[in-house]
């Protein structure tokens, strides 16, 4: 099960956004977060529907060239062999990864 917070510390973690709720805004988000809580507390309970493991070597790579890479769009390079058949066989795929950090304290 999920970890529920007590109801009375809602306020004070809404401050820490920045909101300050009314009592009626209160009783709304309560209700909203219980509903997310449970919606959570079900898949939790789920046992996840994965699919068989794919037997890949990845290389550990290493920074393009400058003659690869004149513009510096990449960061890093890498070979990952798998099967020799199916979709992506034999295809030059790209991948990016993006990140966005906050500097703001998440309590």
């Amino acid at each position: 099960m999920v970890p529920r917070f007590d109801p009375s510390e809602l306020p004070e973690l809404a401050r820490g956004w920045g909101y300050e709720p009314s009592a009626g805004e209160t009783g709304e988000l309560l209700a909203v977060a219980e509903a997310i809580l449970s919606t959570l507390d079900l898949l939790d309970g789920q046992e996840p529907d994965l699919p068989a493991p794919v037997a890949a070597v990845r290389e550990a790579g290493e920074r393009p060239s400058a003659a690869e890479d004149p513009l510096n769009a990449w960061r890093w390079k890498c070979q990952i062999a798998g099967a020799p058949d199916g979709l992506l066989a034999g295809k030059t795929v790209s991948s990016q990864n993006l990140i966005v950090a906050r500097r703001k304290e998440f309590r």
